[in-house]
């Protein structure tokens, strides 16, 4: 029997109780997969007790930790109203990442962050409306009139680079929006160029009233699943691999108790994939009848449109910026747990710390149009943002509101002078240096 590299399956779940075997579905927990591969590391040790000749004696078997690396495309599973998790969610909450739906007004208009120089409070949420529109959006609430409830008004603008919203979505370069009247409680709406209502704020007034010349960012995200970085309950996942021959009969590899790290990588015109390195327990390998999956249907999109940008924290602009290349690598530090009580003396693996890091290789640029090298010679914090996919149900976005670059060099792409960045992500009140929302 011939067992073909080209073919293979891959299933995984979540699992209920740590440790303990999934009874997996190939209906519903089947994944296309691309690169699968078992890589378990397996002690020996030979005996070293002493004889009346120098030959060796056999090595023994002493410990098995289960391993493996695959990678998934970047794309969502089609689902247009945000109401259906994708499979991948299982797979980054055994990396870390917290799953959350979100399907409110309230849960879109997510942080209102006031500007540095600001002399009075204030805050706005969602009420009513949910935001659809596909892209994470920055926008910022100048106080034209100081006041209280019913008397102050504000002015409300988006980011000017309207390339972070192209293929088909809306730029948010507001319309009919200066000298709005702000009561609190009172939801505002806000249109596009076309006169398209986009999203709704509601203002929430503090105890010191805002004041002429104040500057808020209200940062929105569309409809559909976030994951984030999460320190506690991480979940675990059971592994199944398949490497079928050619008679319907397959070697299966498995693992328990898995959790693992997860790269994401990006080069103009592929498709970008998520990588993944699960590591967990050993389980012998056993030949079983060959399943057939049922997958998510969806084809992923190319890196195209993908809307780069980089802003300040409490910038008064966001700038797009022209790469080939990106990835995030969460850098999870995964630690096999030691227990003389179970098999192999190990259960499962832990998370046990991360140190996620970017990289991408953007057009060299003035400073004048982004002070990229202040940014590291400051240790500046901007926020980084990224879209792939335009279509509703198959966009995946990706925010890092706490980027600190780390490195620049200078390389030449096409006779374009380019810089390659290295940069950190770090927390802002804890568990939120990334998000990536499906939507």
């Amino acid at each position: 029997m011939t067992i073909q590299f080209t073919r293979g399956l891959m299933l995984a779940k979540t699992e209920a109780t740590f440790n303990t075997a999934e009874a997996l579905d190939a209906a519903v927990d089947a994944f296309e997969v691309i690169n699968p591969d078992f890589a378990p590391e397996i002690t020996t040790q030979r005996r070293a007790v002493v004889a009346n000749d120098i030959s060796p004696f056999e090595n023994l078997v002493t410990r098995k930790v289960g391993g493996m690396t695959f990678s998934l495309e970047v794309k969502n599973n089609g689902n247009t109203g945000g109401t259906v998790a994708p499979r991948i969610g299982r797979l980054l909450k055994a990396c870390g990442f917290s799953e959350q739906q979100v399907n409110s007004a309230a849960e879109c208009v997510y942080r209102t962050v006031a500007g540095q120089s600001n002399t009075g409070d204030l805050n706005f949420y969602g009420d009513s409306t949910t935001y659809t529109g596909g892209v994470y959006l920055k926008i910022k609430a100048t106080i034209t009139s100081g006041g209280a409830s019913g008397a102050a008004t504000a002015s409300f603008e988006a980011p000017a680079e309207a390339t972070r919203t192209v293929g088909g979505l809306n730029a948010m370069s507001m319309t009919d929006t200066d000298d709005v009247l702000l009561t609190d409680g009172a939801e505002i709406t806000l249109h596009d160029n076309d006169g398209n209502a986009i999203v709704t704020l509601t203002p929430d007034f503090q105890s010191n009233d805002p004041e002429t010349g104040d500057v808020f960012w209200v940062h929105v995200r569309p409809i559909g699943y976030l994951y984030q970085p999460t320190t506690d309950n991480i979940e675990s996942v059971t592994i199944d691999m398949q490497y079928p021959d050619d008679s319907g009969v397959s070697i299966r590899h498995r693992l328990i108790g898995a959790r693992g790290t997860v790269t994401v990588n990006a080069a103009v015109g592929e498709f970008p994939t998520f990588d993944f390195e699960f590591t967990g327990t050993y389980v012998d390998q056993v030949d079983e009848a060959t399943l057939t999956g049922t997958f998510e249907d969806q084809d992923p999109a190319q890196v195209e449109y993908a809307a780069l940008a980089l802003a300040q924290r409490f910038g008064e602009k966001e700038t797009a910026i022209c790469a080939s290349t990106w990835s995030i690598d969460m850098a999870n530090d995964i630690a096999i747990r030691d227990c003389i009580n179970e098999s192999n003396a190990t259960e499962g693996a832990f998370l046990t710390a991360r140190e996620p890091v970017i990289t991408y290789d953007p057009e060299s640029i003035l400073a004048a149009q982004e002070p990229i090298w202040s940014y590291l010679e400051n240790g500046t914090s901007v926020e980084w943002w990224v879209r792939h996919g335009t279509i509703d149900g198959n966009i995946v976005l990706f925010h890092a509101p706490n980027h600190q670059i780390t490195n620049i060099a200078y390389a030449d792409r096409n006779n374009i002078r380019i810089f390659e960045i290295d940069g950190a992500l770090s927390r802002l009140n804890g568990n939120d240096e990334l998000q990536i929302l499906f939507t």
